[in-house]
């Protein structure tokens, strides 16, 4: 992702993104038509002009909003909810997390000495701007601003524990922002499980591969087995045609015919895991599936 601001140069390694310091506006979009229609590795490189917030006139109770949306979760909800909160707010505090995802919103207020971040769209929405929160956490000045969601998602579970509702029907935009305002600030946790390939076979002699350790961060819960297919299942036939999934009551219907389909067979998945807390192994009995669990949803 190319982001074209006035503020100083900037790289995010860890996010393929690259911020430019243009203080020409012409030359600035220039460069952003050129970039706009560039492709890397035949994917479109994402381009944002982006603003420079002047934090020395903040005052110092100020504490202002940054937004993210999602256009694509709750069928056209999302979409108007990013139209009416630019009315509402300074357009450069609303971003739309499907062009570019949550960086560009969260390098604009690097500067900022304290801010609130408001997620609308589904649980996996709030997990992608956490996930990007945490890489880019050394870099802000306010390292850990409190997150509020408005649930655009199909089960929107942590939306429900933190009592932000089951799904956004419709409220008026102005009293979401009175209740992030009011809202209370709680600590929440966010767990660390490192998935490690191992050949458990007595014959193995490292002729087969085997991928690389992988470390997942989890908000809600982590599940290997059937719950895990279901959910990769929905993924890919929502990305296929997100078009028929625009309404919760549907999507819900999708989960239970698919869900269905997956029990017919089992796994036994007790034998192809093995399960280590605290340095410690953990027996399986036969399980089709296992999930880690952080909210009581």
């Amino acid at each position: 992702m190319l982001v074209l601001t006035r503020c100083l140069l900037c790289v995010f390694v860890c996010s393929g993104a690259l911020a430019l310091q243009i203080s020409c506006f012409s030359e600035a979009e220039r460069i952003y038509m050129l970039a706009k229609d560039t492709t890397v590795n035949n994917k479109t490189l994402a381009s944002l002009v982006i603003p420079e917030i002047l934090t020395n006139r903040l005052g110092p109770d100020v504490c202002p909003l940054l937004v993210f949306v999602n256009p694509k979760s709750g069928g056209l909800k999302g979409r108007e909810l990013l139209y009416s909160f630019r009315k509402l707010l300074n357009p450069h505090q609303v971003f739309d997390i499907s062009n570019g995802g949550p960086l560009a919103g969260l390098h604009t207020f690097r500067e900022v000495p304290r801010f609130r971040v408001l997620v609308c769209g589904g649980d996996g929405t709030v997990g992608w701007v956490l996930g990007v929160l945490e890489a880019v956490r050394h870099k802000l000045v306010c390292r850990e601003p409190p997150i509020g969601i408005v649930p655009l998602g199909t089960g929107n579970d942590l939306s429900r524990v933190l009592r932000w509702g089951a799904g956004y029907s419709g409220e008026d935009p102005h009293h979401i922002l009175v209740s992030v305002d009011e809202a209370d600030e709680v600590l929440m946790d966010r767990w660390t499980i490192l998935l490690d390939a191992q050949d458990m076979s007595e014959d193995s002699k490292d002729n087969g591969f085997l991928e690389p350790p992988k470390i997942v961060q989890m908000n809600n819960y982590f599940g290997l087995g059937i719950d895990a297919e279901l959910s990769l299942d929905f993924h890919q036939a929502r990305e296929d045609d997100p078009d028929k999934f625009t309404s919760r009551f549907h999507n819900k219907g999708v989960y239970v015919k698919v869900g269905l389909q997956k029990m017919s067979y089992s796994r036994s998945l007790h034998k192809e895991l093995q399960l280590q807390v605290d340095t410690q192994n953990v027996p399986l009995p036969n399980i089709e599936g296992l999930i880690f669990l952080n909210i009581p949803r």
